[in-house]
Order: C-alpha cells, then sequence, then structure tokens
C-alpha cells in the first residue's frame, strides 16, 4: 500500500496533517486557532473588530469563534478515520493471506 507522502490522489489537509510533526489533536487545535487569527486579522483589516461597545458583534463573535471548531474538527476526524482504515486493513492483510 502507498505511503500518504507519496500518493497524489489525498487531499492537500491530508498531506499537511501527515507532514505534522505534532499529533493530530495538536495540529487540529492549532488549525482552529489559526482560522480565528485569519478571522480576526480580517476584521481588524475592515475596520470592523469592536470587542467592547457592541453586544451583537460579541455575540457574532462568539458564533465564528465557535464554528472554527467545527471546521478544524472535520478535517483532523476524516483523516483519523483513513488511518484507522490503513491500519485495520494491513493488518487484516496480514492475518488473511494464504499461507
Amino acid at each position: 500500500m502507498k505511503q500518504a507522502s507519496n500518493d497524489r490522489s489525498l487531499s492537500w489537509s491530508y498531506q499537511v496533517f501527515e507532514r505534522s510533526p505534532f499529533s493530530l489533536f495538536w495540529s487540529a487545535v492549532a488549525l482552529a486557532v489559526g482560522f480565528a487569527l485569519v478571522f480576526v486579522l480580517i476584521e481588524i483589516l475592515l475596520g470592523r473588530f469592536v470587542l467592547f461597545e457592541i453586544d451583537t458583534y460579541r455575540e457574532d463573535l462568539r458564533v465564528a469563534f465557535v464554528l472554527c471548531l467545527p471546521a478544524a474538527y472535520l478535517p483532523a476526524a476524516s483523516i483519523y478515520l483513513v488511518r484507522s482504515a490503513r491500519r485495520a486493513a494491513n493488518e487484516l492483510t496480514s492475518v488473511l493471506e494464504p499461507a
């Protein structure tokens, strides 16, 4: 079976997670923090980042930060699923090979 680093059919996010020196959990946390930082940076550049004045904006900000979590969780969960399926297939192949 091909290794993930040599397989060009996999998505770019899978290749990024595979090359990461950190665990899958910490890579997903870094991705969520990155999404939040990009959001805040865009809001600052557009002049809409007002943290303490408008209550509805703070609620929108909370919603945006909460939405960063599933945006980082979904790629990490799918990559964990692919890794587990490959591991299970490799283990089954070694057990079920004819002698």
